[in-house]
């Protein structure tokens, strides 16, 4: 990424992201490392706070997206023309 102060720099894909670089143009480096063991921990302690109060509306809605998804490839699949076994059924 850059911007008019300097770039951040990884080098890894963004979703295996551990650590990122930031290079200003005076030369200065600094370096922030994030040592989680997963990448899915922020998802994790959404699901556990909400799991604990006993909420459900963010795993509804989260439902309601995945199902879109789910709808809007599957007619985007069946407008190219790219037919599975189960379509017919």
């Amino acid at each position: 990424m850059q911007g008019e102060d300097g770039y951040i720099y990884t080098d890894t894909p963004a979703n295996l992201m551990t650590k990122v670089t930031l290079h200003l143009n005076d030369g200065t480096e600094e370096e922030f490392v994030d040592d989680c063991t997963t990448n899915w921990v922020y998802e994790w302690s959404l699901f556990l706070k909400d799991l604990e109060s006993g909420s459900t509306e963010r795993c509804y809605k989260a439902l309601d997206t995945t199902l879109a998804v789910a709808r809007t490839l599957t007619r985007a699949r069946l407008s190219a023309g790219v037919r599975f076994p189960a379509d017919g059924q």
